[in-house]
């Protein structure tokens, strides 16, 4: 157990440190020199190669020996299941998954997994039910209402359905800038008045300060709403970022800004 979480610390970029890495080799070292044939030392040994040198082959040999002495175990299906699925046998990576989760029906997290699966082979309608199944064995999961709302949407074509799964998702996650541009992406697909969306980004400045995107849209914004000078002020006091399909934003923003100051002049 603690030769996994040293690895898996070093396989989430949480700490890429060289001693992390070797702790969690030594970890897995005593293991092995107390219970060498041991199948939760197998496992972990699986999981130091996956996560910690990226070596998938012997990852996969120790999955297998752990498999052996251990058939039913939800853990070590789903470790063998998270390696295929990386190696792209997506189909036998889904048939390991809703193995591991027949196990450990109560786990959400294997949920969400076999529904990333079922949506990487395109099997949408089934992805989205296990994702509310996994929404309902733990509803503070951001991602999975994340993903429900970007299915509910682009599948279902429900757009109520996919902004109420959104809302979800920022209550769950209210420090995640990302899922409040994607929300307001949504909100302003279906249609949301500029007035709504700009009050709901500017009860976030800090999250809305983290992402040009974000901030661009804030200064469309106080364009569309008739503040130009309050749009200049942001354009003015960020350095935006060209990124790929919005290199001219902030450029076209600046124009506009410009452009309704100065009518406001001429009418004044």
């Amino acid at each position: 157990r603690l030769s996994k979480a040293h690895a898996r610390l070093y396989y989430l970029r949480e700490d890429l440190s060289e001693g992390r890495l070797a702790r969690a080799r030594e970890a897995l070292e005593r293991a092995e020199r107390l219970a060498p044939d041991a199948p939760e030392v197998r496992l972990a040994s699986g999981f130091y190669h996956f996560w910690g040198n990226r070596d998938a082959d012997k990852a996969f040999e120790s999955f297998a020996l752990a498999a052996r002495e251990l058939p039913d175990n939800a853990e070590v299906a789903g470790a063998r299941a998270e390696l295929l699925r990386m190696r792209g046998r997506y189909t036998e990576a889904l048939e390991t998954y809703r193995n591991a989760f027949e196990l450990s029906p109560r786990d959400a997290d294997l949920a969400e997994e076999v529904a990333i699966t079922s949506w990487l082979l395109r099997r949408h309608e089934e992805a989205l039910r296990l994702w509310e199944q996994s929404a309902r064995l733990d509803p503070r999961c951001s991602v999975v209402w994340r993903n429900l709302g970007l299915g509910y949407f682009n599948v279902l074509r429900s757009p109520a359905k996919a902004r109420a799964a959104y809302d979800r998702a920022f209550r769950a996650n209210p420090a995640d800038a990302r899922l409040l541009y994607e929300r307001d992406q949504l909100w302003k697909r279906v249609g949301e008045s500029p007035g709504a969306r700009l009050r709901a980004l500017e009860r976030h400045p800090g999250l809305v300060r983290q992402r040009d995107d974000l901030s661009l849209e804030l200064c469309e914004l106080y364009n569309q709403t008739g503040q130009p000078g309050r749009a200049l002020e942001l354009i003015r006091s960020r350095r935006f970022q060209p990124w790929e399909g919005g290199e001219g934003g902030p450029l076209g923003q600046h124009v506009r800004c410009h452009l309704a100051l100065g009518r406001e002049a001429l009418h004044g």
